[in-house]
């Protein structure tokens, strides 16, 4: 009991009772325990501590023990909308005591009695924002805590009401179909949505089902919308299809991977700004007189890399020039800023995340035909055996005379145009790039000829998928010059003891035992792509990992390679370029090795993350085009077995599928496969091989 008073057989009395008060009439006491009936005649033994206080005088007669403490509590419960206990409380708050329950309720009713008192109890009992109870008084809480309190109860019924719209929302979108996003918004971009945080844990259900740390919630909106039927990943898809967030191919990988859809408002209104910004011609060498052309793919829209080609005395004078993104994007700046948090440029099927904003990446930076263009020049002149003479590296000025697609540039190596300036170059190239690629492999470098896919998703969902067998010389030629630049800028860096992002290899793990393989059944040519010598190969290799110090590369057969021929794309190279432009100048550099190796850790891991999401995005639209060919029969080629399962190379795409082992499959085997299913959000498909 909390008071001090002797309660008596027949006392009526407040009693706490499941975190509230009810009114009881004491009948005895048995075994140290009070006997009493409550007001709804339900007969309890309680410890005297469960007595909140002595509520009447005391009565005999047990029948009416019900009755009584009933009629008592009703009296109460009538006069508690009389409380004020918001004005009470700020009458009180200043006053550092505590009050008695009789001067509370004298206060707050303008008298007291047995009524009274039990009426005060229960608004303090159950309102307790603005007294706490010390013993058997009552202390009115601070302002603060009052106010705190006040905003988070105000936050939570917000919150609830915002809940319960959402339900009722989203009941409208099941039932309706798809409608759009409350309010105008980017796809995936729920700022602005009153309901953003029902949509998050949605959308967190729907990207990393039963792992979501927020899927007890999200599945409780499912029950309550009434979004039934699949798993509950499936049915939060569905739904925020349904509420317009999600389109049918929503790219889930981007989301898992928490990768930047768009640019923020001020990095574009930076990048648009810098992009105007005027070069100094005086700290650079002109070399817009030389016949420089780029080679990318038809759809690249951020040129970073041209050539050019001279001849003189016997030697040929190589340039590699490379897009100077770092005239318009300063270390530390706002667009600087995201592209670290972005790493890297990435290429889905149906879309591009780039690294940075289109007015410098496409803009300012890019090296257009026509256009001149700052740049960071590496010059390199070669003996006729493809010996570095000598070299440099030089902040330039281009001028980019043509663009060239990579089909093009085939056509010119195969005798197109023979008088093209393009087409001469091309034709000096290939003889030098043919003999560094001989000289790397003669070094231990691993050159892996394997086919590959190009996938493509036009706007209105439509699937290209393109398979390529050979890249094709320009290509080659392309790649071997990048790696030249590389080295010689790993060489720069490496001689001047210039802290940089180096790129090491260890050498291939030994060669497996010899297995019962065969090449493809079938493939006729011995040069022809091998798919279970590519995959045994290809697991022979070791992870490539970046380093702080010259380290060999054994995939590239080099003694020291760093990146820096895609400043635009990757910003490893972009520091890089940084690096090396201040050590021309006889400037310190801007990054020490510590900083380097923050932020080699933090694009690692962006890298990673997005090449997960690429191949993930890669192997959904696969699947969704298998999808469409149910019944259809494709050739498969097994690439490895075990006494788990078998790998097979599907043909048309180079997708990798499962089949269940049997004893008479053997590594290169060409197998004929009809396709039963395909479930491209589990990343599974369903294969059953059909008679030749």
């Amino acid at each position: 009991m909390t008071q001090d008073l002797t309660i008596r057989t027949g006392d009526l009395v407040d009693l706490y009772d499941e975190g509230g008060l009810v009114c009881a009439v004491v009948m005895g006491e048995e075994k140290g325990r009070l006997k009493v009936i409550t007001e709804t005649g339900k007969e309890m033994r309680v410890t005297a501590s469960r007595v909140a206080q002595r509520a009447g005088a005391a009565i005999v007669q047990a029948g009416a023990a019900a009755a009584v403490a009933l009629r008592h509590a009703k009296a109460a419960a009538a006069r508690m909308p009389e409380i004020d206990l918001a004005a009470l409380w700020d009458l009180l708050v200043d006053e550092p005591k505590r009050h008695g329950l009789t001067s509370l309720t004298s206060l707050a009713l303008g008298g007291e009695d047995d009524v009274a008192r039990s009426a005060m109890l229960r608004a303090l009992q159950q309102d307790r924002l603005y007294f706490t109870r010390k013993g058997d008084d009552f202390e009115a809480r601070s302002r603060e805590h009052v106010e705190e309190t006040l905003k988070r109860e105000a936050a939570e019924k917000a919150r609830l009401d915002r809940r319960s719209a959402f339900i009722q929302r989203a009941r409208a979108a099941a039932h309706a179909g798809a409608v759009p996003p409350v309010g105008a918004q980017a796809q995936g971009a729920w700022a602005a949505d009153p309901h953003r945080d029902q949509i998050a844990d949605l959308v967190e259900l729907a990207v990393f089902g039963d792992e979501a740390a927020s899927r007890k919630e999200a599945v409780a909106l499912l029950e309550d919308a009434g979004i039934g039927e699949g798993s509950p990943a499936e049915r939060a898809f569905k739904l925020l299809m349904a509420l317009g967030i999600f389109t049918q191919d929503e790219n889930l990988f981007v989301h898992r991977f928490h990768l930047r859809r768009s640019f923020p408002a001020e990095v574009q209104r930076a990048a648009v700004v810098a992009a105007g910004r005027a070069i100094d011609l005086e700290a650079r060498r002109d070399l817009r007189s030389l016949h420089a052309f780029t080679i990318d793919d038809d759809l690249t829209m951020e040129l970073d890399d041209a050539v050019s080609v001279e001849v003189s005395e016997g030697a040929t004078l190589v340039g590699i020039h490379i897009a100077d993104p770092d005239c318009f994007v300063a270390s530390g700046d706002p667009v600087d800023q995201e592209a670290m948090a972005r790493a890297a440029t990435y290429y889905f099927p149906e879309m591009k995340l780039p690294m940075i904003p289109a007015a410098v990446a496409e803009g300012a930076a890019s090296l257009v035909p026509g256009q001149d263009r700052p740049a960071l020049s590496f010059l390199a002149t070669l003996s006729q055996l493809g010996e570095v003479i000598r070299s440099e590296i030089v902040p330039s000025m281009i001028r980019s005379r043509a663009r060239l697609t990579y089909e093009r540039a085939d056509e010119l190596l195969g005798g197109a145009d023979a008088g093209d300036p393009a087409a001469v170059a091309l034709s000096r190239l290939r003889p030098i790039c043919e003999i560094l690629e001989s000289a790397r492999v003669a070094a231990g470098a691993v050159v892996i000829r394997a086919a590959e896919v190009d996938i493509r998703v036009d706007p209105s969902g439509g699937i290209s998928i393109r398979r390529i067998d050979d890249r094709g010389l320009s290509r080659r030629i392309v790649s071997e010059v990048m790696i030249l630049a590389n080295r010689l800028a790993a060489d720069f860096c490496g001689r001047r003891g210039l802290p940089a992002i180096y790129r090491k290899q260890a050498p291939p793990m030994a060669e497996p035992a010899a297995v019962d393989a065969a090449p493809p059944e079938g493939s006729g040519d011995p040069g022809a792509y091998d798919p279970v010598a590519v995959r045994a190969l290809r697991r022979r290799m070791r992870r490539g990992e970046t380093s702080l110090i010259p380290a060999p590369h054994a995939g590239l057969g080099l003694p020291a390679y760093t990146q820096a021929t895609s400043p635009i794309r990757r910003y490893q190279d972009l520091v890089v370029h940084r690096q090396i432009k201040a050590a021309l100048r006889g400037q310190a550099v801007p990054y020490d090795a510590e900083a380097l190796s923050r932020i080699a850790a933090t694009t690692d891991e962006a890298e990673r993350a997005a090449r997960e999401a690429e191949r993930g995005t890669d192997e959904y639209w696969i699947l969704r085009h298998y999808g469409g060919r149910i019944g259809q029969v494709i050739e498969g080629i097994i690439v490895s077995v075990d006494a788990r399962r078998v790998e097979v190379e599907l043909t048309d795409t180079l997708y990798t599928a499962q089949l269940p082992p049997r004893p008479d499959y053997k590594p290169g085997q060409r197998l004929r496969l009809s396709i039963e299913a395909s479930r491209p959000r589990a990343g599974r498909l369903t294969l059953r091989e059909v008679d030749a």
